[in-house]
């Protein structure tokens, strides 16, 4: 599920949530529109993106 809402700014924000678990936020956006076309964007994209594993080693 994506959820707008609006932060401390007044800016928009969506966050996807699976049950209670909040698994990502967006940035923020001035219009609801922009908002609203982000949560189509990463519905696209998340279905078939790949995985890039960033984290250095510690060692």
């Amino acid at each position: 599920m994506f959820e707008i809402y609006r932060d401390a700014n007044k800016k928009y924000r969506f966050r996807m949530m699976e049950k209670d678990r909040v698994i990502a936020i967006s940035e923020g956006f001035e219009e609801k529109a922009s908002v609203v076309a982000a949560i189509r964007d990463a519905r696209e994209v998340a279905a078939t993106a790949r995985i890039a594993d960033k984290s250095v080693p510690v060692g």
